[in-house]
């Protein structure tokens, strides 16, 4: 994505007022996770420019970035492609991951380079969280103990 790249040229030529002209889903979840990269004292405001013909709108990203928080734009890649980016499959509905507290879940796909057991560990914590999307108050851990619950109970859940 060279549209952060740009972004991150225009903090350090100090630009004060930065405006994307993207309306693509993963450049917003992208510039979101990365505000904190682009945030220094010269940079104030950080737009994004979306929607078409009297649909297009200026979105604060910097205002949004600071009322997620950094625990939740740090995990926000992960939960878009989890939940259904534009080129994946999609679990339940796009509100539903939000609401089984995914900064808790998916903290561990945040370090850049992870050993196998780290990686092992995050792909049981992405299960976990995506069964929890499906049934939120559930024990299960994994699709399969979802699945058999599901079976003997005779609940239909897909």
């Amino acid at each position: 994505m060279r549209i952060m790249v740009h972004i991150l040229q225009a903090v350090r030529d100090r630009d004060e007022n930065t405006c994307i002209l993207s309306s693509e889903t993963d450049i917003i979840i992208m510039a979101l996770y990365h505000f904190r990269t682009f945030e220094a004292p010269e940079i104030k405001e950080l737009w994004i420019k979306v929607g078409a013909g009297v649909t297009k709108r200026d979105v604060p990203l910097y205002v949004i970035a600071v009322r997620c928080g950094r625990k939740t734009c740090s995990v926000l890649p992960a939960l878009y492609h989890l939940t259904g980016a534009d080129y994946t499959s999609k679990v339940w509905t796009k509100h539903a991951p939000s609401h089984v507290e995914p900064q808790n879940h998916l903290s561990s796909f945040v370090p850049i380079s992870l050993s196998n057991t780290e990686i092992k560990k995050s792909i049981g914590d992405a299960e976990e969280y995506l069964v929890k999307v499906l049934r939120k108050n559930t024990s299960c851990k994994m699709f399969n103990e979802l699945r058999f619950g599901c079976i003997i109970t005779k609940i239909v859940f897909l």
